[in-house]
């Protein structure tokens, strides 16, 4: 899928093939960061699609603590829930 994306680079059906690849290989960061590629140079519905599947997280409440550090979680939850967030 590389060297087919230096060869065609504005082909969109690579970008989808790739981040498929890192989807099977549980390396969702790495096939979003591909769709996005791909929506920068070649949009496509079908590229659009996938990264709407996918979906996007929101960023941690708290930014200098780790992701699923507890107190992110659950202010994320209480926030979600009071539609703060």
């Amino acid at each position: 899928c590389l060297s087919a994306l230096q060869l065609e680079p504005d082909n969109p059906a690579h970008f989808i093939n790739l981040a498929r690849i890192h989807l099977v290989a549980k390396q969702k960061a790495d096939a979003l960061r591909v769709l996005r590629q791909g929506m920068a140079a070649a949009a496509s519905p079908e590229i659009l699609a996938l990264l709407e599947g996918l979906g996007n997280r929101k960023p941690p409440v708290l930014s200098f603590l780790h992701r699923d550090h507890f107190l992110n979680k659950y202010l994320g939850i209480l926030l979600s829930r009071l539609r703060l967030r």
